[in-house]
């Protein structure tokens, strides 16, 4: 197994730690959690899961922008494992809808902010014209490139001549209500059972996370995160131990976390808490590359994870198309826009929100008594 160096001294001890984190025995996991076996980690480096190499893209839009925030498109989806549900076809319309997004959220900043313009308008024009629907292979092709042409004529014109009926947010999200009407087909009051299950699958364990905030060492606390993460006894417990204990370790919920949950959400196995992993893993990830709203946010990046978390929630649900959980696991995976600048957080990017969200202590703003 590869480990890496770390400049911290914490390193030792999750390398040490982790070189025991094998897949485990066949004792009988709980219940509640999935039987699939866990895996056996490779500790690469995080950063280089975000680098943005756009050769791997075919339909990416090279500007002239040095650090390629305007390098957002479409990831394309061809699997095998597509359910009937969860189809290609769904993944790409939304994939289509959030990159146009995102590119439309860059310009936006600038008009907001009255600052200097992150990326010239005629890049961002540019970039979202060159998200092809017809390359995609978009069955509904008349109705995207509808929304991709508005948005366009949003940033030629500018706010001076947009109308309450005619606003990009109202735009966008009546694009994502035709993808969710037409494309879906889905009983979405089935979601909410899937929130309150993954809440309470989480929550089972509180007593860890307790265990863990009560060490005051720092070393120490990796040691013990690790060793219940050595002593999981099937992935869907790898994926909640881990979770529990990134929402509540300060020191853990760092790379160390990062790390893990990358790993994770890349070996191709199934859990119902890939979603909710997911998020952190980029809210996590956002934190440490930039909270600012003007700050470099790789969605190419972030949505290359999740195409690869899509199809393995995919290929779950084609071969259990009962279950509605991992249904509602997989929509709520592709609803999520990209990574918002202009959102929720008046301070910085949406990062934050997410983090405080799921992680309401995270940065300090509660204690544990006030939660």
């Amino acid at each position: 197994m590869k480990t890496r160096t770390k400049t911290v001294v914490l390193g030792k001890f999750l390398t040490l730690a982790l070189n025991f984190f094998v897949s485990c025995s066949s004792q009988k996991a709980n219940s509640d959690l999935d039987n699939t076996s866990s895996i056996e980690i490779d500790y690469d480096s995080f950063i280089k899961k975000l680098e943005m190499d756009l050769l791997d893209d075919p339909f990416a839009c090279q500007t002239d922008n040095p650090q390629g925030l305007c390098c957002l498109s479409a990831w394309y989806l061809d699997s095998e494992e597509e359910s009937k549900i969860l189809s290609n076809d769904l993944y790409n319309a939304f994939a289509f809808s959030h990159s146009i997004w995102a590119d439309y959220e860059i310009w936006a900043r600038t008009q907001m902010s009255g600052s200097e313009q992150l990326v010239p308008t005629d890049s961002i024009i540019f970039a979202i014209g060159n998200i092809s629907a017809k390359k995609l292979g978009l069955k509904h092709q008349h109705e995207a490139e509808k929304f991709q042409k508005e948005m366009v004529w949003f940033i030629n014109n500018g706010p001076e001549k947009w109308s309450e009926d005619r606003f990009p947010g109202r735009v966008y999200n009546k694009y994502n209500d035709f993808i969710v009407d037409n494309i879906e087909h889905f009983d979405t009051s089935k979601v909410y059972n899937y929130f309150s299950y993954v809440d309470a699958l989480i929550s089972k364990y509180d007593s860890i996370q307790k265990e863990i905030e009560a060490i005051q060492d720092d070393s120490t606390m990796i040691d013990a995160i690790c060793q219940k993460i050595e002593g999981a006894r099937s992935f869907d417990e790898q994926c909640a131990i881990t979770l529990a204990c990134s929402m509540k370790s300060s020191t853990f919920r760092g790379t160390y976390s990062i790390d893990l949950m990358s790993s994770l959400l890349n070996s191709g196995k199934y859990s119902i808490l890939l979603e909710r992993m997911w998020i952190l893993w980029r809210a996590f990830s956002q934190s440490v590359l930039g909270r600012s709203r003007d700050a470099v946010i790789p969605n190419y990046s972030y949505d290359r994870m999740r195409k690869q978390v899509y199809t393995t929630i995919s290929k779950h649900v084609k071969e259990n198309p009962q279950d509605t959980n991992a249904i509602a696991c997989g929509l709520c995976l592709i609803n999520h826009p990209g990574m918002v600048r202009n959102g929720d957080y008046m301070f910085g990017n949406d990062a934050d929100v997410d983090i405080m969200k799921y992680c309401p202590n995270f940065y300090g703003f509660l204690d544990s008594d006030e939660e």
